[in-house]
């Protein structure tokens, strides 16, 4: 059989010891007097001793009873029951991440030209897309493009370009997917997205603390996509297209 521990307050031993001490004490100097009668120091050593024994005896009781941890449960406040608020899970914004660029002049977004995920600049000037002539292989490869006559096109600096044009089936830009959109093939490589295709979808706002672009779409949408018809057949830029 294991031995059981008794736990007990060093104080009351502290305080017991005190009176066993005080008690020699007064013994001792009895002996040496050689008297029976109790000198001051004698009955100063006695009172000592009684009372060291006394509060050893009451810490012990005291221990035992756990009358510290009443007391000391009893004098610490009770902190109030505090009430997490409920707050409102924002509404789902209907966005896509925009990515400046040229020193925070532009933007580009991520967008998908049939099946193919590229980073578009964002051109708010344009009528028309520009795609490279590597992603243009790409996307007739894939099935998701025609190639088109040449058209000549007047760029933002007032040049006049003869570019190649090419009919994208689908374009997806975040979860809204816009059909049939034409775009000039460049052979300098130009990746631009036009205002009229992101607009085909809704009327949208850049935050560009936020960095989103956010789509103002209605609650009609078809399988939480939208899909929306290009209006930009045939334009580039600042002005309509000019006969070849």
């Amino acid at each position: 059989m294991g031995r059981t521990m008794v736990k007990v307050d060093p104080y009351s031993i502290v305080f017991l010891a005190m009176a066993v001490f005080f008690f020699l004490v007064r013994s001792v100097l009895r002996l040496r007097t050689e008297s029976e009668r109790s000198p001051v120091t004698d009955a100063f050593f006695y009172r000592l001793s009684i009372i060291a024994a006394v509060l050893g005896a009451v810490l012990y009781v005291a221990d035992k009873a756990q009358w510290h941890s009443r007391l000391e449960a009893a004098l610490t406040p009770v902190a109030a029951p505090t009430i997490a608020a409920t707050t409102k899970s924002a509404p789902v914004v209907d966005s896509v991440p925009i990515y400046p660029t040229n020193n925070g002049t532009s933007a580009m977004i991520d967008v998908v030209l049939g099946v193919q995920p590229l980073r578009m600049l964002l051109d708010t000037g344009a009528t028309t897309c520009l795609v490279s002539e590597a992603v243009a292989a790409r996307i007739i490869r894939d099935g998701y493009g025609v190639r088109q006559e040449a058209v000549r096109f007047k760029m933002a600096d007032g040049t006049i370009r003869t570019l190649p044009t090419l009919l994208i089936r689908e374009v997806q830009i975040g979860r809204h997917t816009v059909r049939n959109v034409w775009a000039g093939v460049s052979s300098a490589g130009e990746m631009l997205l036009a205002f009229p295709v992101v607009n085909a979808i809704a009327p949208f706002t850049i935050d560009t603390r936020a960095r989103l672009l956010i789509f103002h779409t209605s609650f009609n949408s078809v399988g939480g996509g939208h899909f929306a018809a290009s209006t930009t057949a045939g334009k580039r830029n600042d002005s309509s297209k000019l006969p070849a």
